[in-house]
């Protein structure tokens, strides 16, 4: 490398590292969760986190760097991108969405969370103003096409890494789980806290350092076209081999992450990517079929080599609630003794609940009685209730040797579903799956009545997501406190899809998760950014000669950020991706700026 190429990497090492050095970093972090408070969380606040707590903070030292990178005078020529009436458009969207992301810290349960991060996401304001700062860095910063060539260049290399450990995960060699990179990468802390993990992930299942496999679907979809791009435009033999295999690797990994929001993402890049072949299709007829003859004899082989994935997301997207999960109680709620119940038919029965030295239930209230009822007088003192005619529970006592010797509880039998409830200071209370007292009521929930089950629960939890937009027109909840504002207290819905024991602390929705964290105004604003975006690059290259590597790289990072965007409507924003994909979008407006001032000479 020359020495011009090595000053280059000097300045931008910053931003390189955030974008190929941060997705890798995965070293274990034990610290006190500070939920445990809530009767919906479990009363030992002791968590270990693997994947995301170092990152964040590595990150959070990358931000710094680049600040005083940008302050400094060698970055005054920011000026004169800056002066540019049309950056500001983007760059407007950018600042709404930061300045409302910071505004609503202070309209959060845990200000900590929501400023430094928290619980399960280590993604607060801090972590949010640094992809602020990485999505200024590439978009004002770089105005040689040999920045963007090194950059890319580092891009090809982590994504190798991070393709290579899934594709091994997916022959089940994992290298993340082998003794030895189990010392390294629980480091200092776990030798002298003597802590010890294991990664439950299954055999097969990719994952690689990302966290979730889904996270492995929205790198996917944000990566592999810029890898294509590298593989055609980057001029080095061995940087193109380097990203061929490492399209590859990830193309292995993504198949078995089994992504299907990954899948769905690359196709539409695909598609996209097809309207723009549409000027060049006219002059070439024979060569665009030939293309699209490929991209379709791929899927099928695709199909025919992995049906098994195939035929599991029809499934999740097909599969009724109803069959999947076969309840009756869709909702119930206690106050004063008296049990009101749901049925999934609509149907709703009040039932009193006594004790005299057994249970008793009665049912006063004829406006919601049962269909029926039936004393079995058996030794739980068990009641069979049908709810309406064809749904029906069962009342009954548990025995001392299960409730324990002088405890007074019984439960409610829904099918292969259990509530417990405990007599306490002479008052019925609900026993939760955490063993703790907890307030039981009915909870708000919109849409997917028939199917709560789409995409693998997602149904469920964007239904009682749904209810808590309208709350955040103008400031969200704060950054990582989406887990005090989601219902996780939702004791019967959870149980009946699956989430019994799982605290909700995301919507798998990135613009959900937006919009209830950092407020609609805020989500607005990354959607301008996004518009901004669309239009600079149809503006740029739609309908004009596009060679040479700044127009090529140029259309390729515009289709994965289109990838990821697509992904995001079942993954969320995650500090495993989303560095990349704030430094990818400034990074396409430079690309298409430069492109333009380069053929404008």
């Amino acid at each position: 490398m020359n020495t011009k190429g090595k000053k280059g990497v000097r300045r931008l090492l910053p931003f390189l590292l955030a974008l190929t050095a941060v997705p890798l970093i995965c070293i274990i972090h034990k610290y006190d969760s500070g939920i445990q408070g809530y009767d919906w969380a479990s009363a030992d606040g002791t968590v270990y986190d693997f994947f995301l707590y170092y990152k964040s903070k590595v990150l959070l030292v990358l931000g710094v760097l680049l600040c005083c990178l940008m302050a400094s005078r060698k970055f005054m020529d920011i000026q004169k991108v800056l002066s540019d009436k049309k950056t500001w458009f983007s760059l407007s969207g950018a600042g709404l969405f930061l300045i409302c992301s910071f505004l609503s810290v202070f309209a959060s349960v845990s200000v900590s969370d929501a400023f430094w991060g928290g619980y399960e996401q280590w993604e607060g304001f801090a972590v949010l103003f640094v992809y602020i700062i990485l999505f200024l860095f590439g978009y004002a910063s770089f105005n040689e096409e040999g920045d963007f060539r090194i950059t890319y260049a580092f891009l090809t290399g982590g994504a190798l890494v991070v393709g290579l450990l899934g594709a091994f995960q997916a022959f089940g060699f994992d290298f993340v789980k082998t003794k030895g990179m189990y010392t390294i990468l629980t480091g200092m802390e776990a030798a002298t806290k003597g802590m010890e993990f294991e990664l439950s992930f299954a055999e097969g299942m990719a994952y690689s350092t990302l966290y979730n496999p889904n996270y492995v679907g929205s790198y996917a979809a944000l990566l592999l076209p810029v890898l294509v791009g590298v593989c055609v435009f980057a001029g080095k033999i061995w940087v193109q081999a380097a990203a061929a295999i490492a399209a590859a690797a990830l193309v292995i990994a993504l198949v078995a992450s089994s992504s299907f929001t990954g899948v769905v993402g690359i196709g539409v890049s695909v598609f996209v990517l097809l309207i723009f072949l549409i000027p060049a299709w006219k002059r070439h007829v024979r060569t665009g079929w030939i293309v699209l003859g490929g991209l379709v004899l791929a899927v099928v082989v695709i199909g025919v080599w992995r049906p098994g994935p195939v035929q599991s997301v029809y499934d999740r997207l097909t599969s009724s609630s109803q069959a999947m999960a076969g309840h009756a109680i869709e909702g119930m709620g206690l106050k004063d003794n008296t049990l009101t119940i749901a049925a999934a038919s609509g149907k709703k029965v009040k039932m009193g609940i006594g004790y005299e030295g057994v249970f008793r239930y009665q049912f006063a209230d004829e406006n919601f009685a049962p269909a029926s009822y039936q004393e079995l007088n058996d030794a739980y003192n068990t009641v069979e209730i049908s709810l309406t005619e064809t749904e029906k529970i069962s009342a009954s006592t548990l025995d001392p040797a299960e409730a324990g010797e002088g405890v007074q509880m019984f439960r409610i039998m829904d099918g292969q579903n259990q509530y417990l409830f405990i007599l306490y200071d002479g008052a019925v209370q609900y026993y939760n799956v955490f063993g703790r007292l907890a307030k039981l009521q009915e909870v708000e929930h919109v849409g997917f009545e028939d199917n709560m089950q789409f995409a693998t629960g997602r149904g469920y939890i964007w239904s009682r997501t749904f209810p808590l937009l309208p709350k955040h027109i103008l400031l969200g909840c704060g950054a990582d406190n989406f887990i005090y504002e989601f219902p996780n207290h939702d004791y019967v819905g959870k149980q009946n899809y699956g989430f019994q024991t799982q605290l909700i602390t995301k919507p798998h929705n990135m613009y959900l998760q937006i919009w209830v964290q950092d407020g609609l105004i805020a989500l607005l604003g990354l959607l301008a950014v996004v518009a901004a975006y669309v239009v600079d690059v149809f503006r740029t290259y739609f309908f004009r000669e596009r060679k040479g590597y700044l127009a090529g790289m140029g259309i390729c990072t515009f289709l994965g950020i289109v990838g990821y965007l697509v992904a995001g409507i079942a993954n969320d924003s995650t500090l495993t991706v989303a560095p990349v994909f704030w430094g990818l979008l400034g990074l396409g407006f430079a690309l298409n700026r430069n492109w333009r001032l380069k053929n404008a000479k």
